[in-house]
């Protein structure tokens, strides 16, 4: 609609200032049209929470939880299944939800979503909403987000109470009742203690994790970029010890519509994203590419351009270097075709390039070679031109080539 700007927007930063998204409105009406005409809502919490953004730091904030007992899981398992199934399994998630201040969660709903944030396992639980659900045309309706999946509508309640204990992990509750951790050190604790990302996220999302005077709720579309953005963080800098890789590795994997290009060449660590959203894509009615960089020192900033979706493929290729005991310099190169109509969430992209770097993969000896590799297949054919880090390649010399000429 608006071009470039819905691209770097992605619905979520009101760049066109029109107050909502008429692309994510347009799709949320193709959605199912959902009622549920009593006030006792009973289901399962996946488990999963929501906490808005919106009014910040007065929000909305709960559970989502399936009326019909469906087992929805956690999104890492949904990689692999069809848009439709992801779509049909995750918009029919209530979120019964009360206004809350991020600062305060000491009120039985919000230690009810607390529970339910840290079980490892689906909750039985019941609310008892303020008013039966209509389906009456309004925007609320499905919730359809860039960082997320899609999500049922909110409905107000009154009361939440859990009908049956949550299995939470020993660490889980070791690193949440340790109130001396950093939200990273105890983040950090539960990942290499093979604590999934989703339920890291939803433990920052509802307060449970950081310093005790610290703690506070987080919306959880910011807790999803900051649980990547911090475990990455923490992997890069034990990758930094490590030896760069030999030989310029090349992994590919597509995935609904989204095609990943994943380029290790043999340098010390840096990233870049280059994302091209093809004409027709759901954000772009026009061919419209975007990027985002760090060097050895890390970012400063906010990856504006490629948003949450950066620090999720950061995730996923630091979690295969640290597997490898390896470093290198890392081009990720995203092309997303029209047969993405949805967006389903940002941990589309963590697991597909998570899934890609466990495939086999082709060895080149230079760069421009390995990108040439790939210019039958890809849309953008020039779509490496405007990356900074290749651009440093071509000016820089390593020590090692310095070496080489000079012996």
């Amino acid at each position: 609609m608006f071009g470039n700007l819905c691209v770097k927007c992605k619905g979520g930063r009101n760049l066109c200032k029109l107050g909502y998204c008429p692309l994510l409105r347009k799709v949320s009406d193709m959605l199912p049209k959902i009622s549920y005409r009593s006030k006792d809502l009973n289901g399962q919490a996946p488990p999963s929470i929501f906490i808005g953004s919106y009014g910040y730091p007065k929000v909305f904030a709960g559970p989502l939880i399936s009326p019909n007992n469906r087992n929805i899981g956690n999104p890492e398992n949904w990689y692999g299944m069809k848009m439709e199934d992801i779509v049909l399994k995750s918009s029919t998630l209530f979120r019964p939800s009360i206004i809350a201040d991020v600062h305060r969660t000491g009120n039985k709903i919000l230690e009810a979503t607390q529970e339910i944030a840290m079980s490892i396992k689906p909750v039985d639980a019941e609310a008892i909403l303020s008013k039966p659900y209509i389906y009456n045309n309004v925007y609320d309706k499905v919730k359809i987000d860039f960082f997320m999946h899609p999500m049922g509508p909110k409905i107000e309640m009154e009361r939440l109470s859990l009908t049956e204990n949550p299995s939470i992990p020993r660490k889980v509750d070791y690193v949440v009742s340790d109130t001396d951790l950093s939200a990273v050190e105890g983040s950090y604790i539960l990942y290499q203690n093979d604590i999934s990302i989703s339920h890291i996220q939803r433990l920052i999302s509802s307060g449970l994790l950081g310093v005790s005077r610290y703690r506070k709720m987080v919306p959880t579309r910011w807790a999803i970029t900051a649980s990547d953005d911090m475990i990455s963080k923490m992997i890069i800098k034990e990758l930094k010890n490590n030896s760069v890789i030999d030989k310029i590795e090349l992994f590919y994997n597509k995935y609904i519509g989204n095609y990943f290009y994943i380029f290790l060449i043999p340098r010390v660590w840096s990233f870049e994203v280059i994302e091209s959203w093809q004409k027709g894509s759901f954000y772009s009615s026009v061919t419209v590419g975007s990027g985002d960089f760090e060097d050895y020192d890390g970012r400063k900033d906010y990856a504006a351009n490629v948003t949450g979706g950066y620090y999720a493929a950061r995730l996923a290729v630091t979690e295969y270097l640290k597997k490898i005991n390896k470093q290198a310099s890392v081009i990720i190169y995203r092309e997303v075709s029209s047969e993405y109509s949805i967006p389903l969430g940002v941990w589309l992209i963590r697991e597909t390039i998570r899934d890609a770097m466990k495939k086999p993969y082709r060895v080149y000896d230079d760069i421009y070679a390995a990108i040439a590799s790939i210019t039958e297949t890809v849309k953008a054919k020039e779509w490496y031109k405007n990356s900074k880090l290749l651009n440093i390649i071509k000016k820089q010399c390593t020590i090692d080539s310095f070496l080489t000429v000079t012996n």
